[in-house]
């Protein structure tokens, strides 16, 4: 009887999922294979991330397969915009079982047009950057200021970016400040710091506007 109720049992988790296995790997690239892992109690969907940036004049691709929690699938795609052709895109699709072999995940566009807003931006490895104000583009109305912190042989290097960014990144900024938002980094600081300003256009006044300001003076 307590053979059967503990079979009873192990069929019953199997079936909550209780047991979910994920490929585990990452590399530079669109693609990456690993071992299949057993996930924890608390995750309960495989994940794949992509993430594309080019932040040092070189374009640099990464994915990532492993175990993770819906959660996180909740959480909207990563857009960063700091000027000069600095850009960083992530994004992730979850997925469970053989759905995986087939889970494509799409990177957020690179608007080009402006939409008049302008922000502060800069990108370094270093505790101080100076910024130069960049115009935003397509739904990037918001400014954005994310501080981490990386670990390399045993030494802290610190590397701040700024630019702009979406109003959806930014609400989930203000709830998550975990490493998930850029690699293995320790984010330190991670918010939207105001709202962008618009750019100002001087018009100069007409012949007419002239002659009643010469009046009025």
């Amino acid at each position: 009887m307590t053979l059967l109720l503990k079979l009873l049992l192990f069929c019953e988790l199997l079936r909550m999922g209780a047991f979910l296995e994920c490929e585990t790997c990452s590399a530079y690239g669109q693609t990456c294979t690993g071992e299949t892992k057993t996930c924890s109690e608390d995750q309960d969907t495989c994940i794949t991330i992509y993430t594309e940036s080019n932040l040092n004049d070189t374009e640099i691709q990464k994915i990532e397969r492993g175990c993770d929690t819906s959660y996180r699938c909740t959480f909207p795609p990563i857009f960063f915009h700091m000027g000069f052709g600095r850009i960083y895109r992530s994004n992730w699709v979850c997925c469970k079982g053989e759905d995986c072999a087939t889970a494509v995940v799409k990177l957020p566009p690179k608007a080009m047009v402006y939409n008049g807003k302008q922000c502060p931006a800069c990108y370094e490895w270093s505790e101080t950057c100076k910024t130069d104000l960049v115009n935003c583009t397509g739904w990037d109305t918001s400014c954005f200021e994310v501080i981490s912190m990386t670990n390399s042989s045993g030494a802290h290097t610190q590397r701040i970016m700024m630019g702009c960014t979406n109003k959806f990144v930014c609400a989930t900024m203000d709830i998550e400040h975990s490493s998930f938002w850029l690699d293995d980094n320790i984010i330190q600081k991670a918010e939207c710091t105001s709202q962008a300003s618009r750019l100002i256009s001087f018009i100069w006044p007409t012949f007419p506007g002239l002659f009643l300001l010469k009046i009025l003076l």
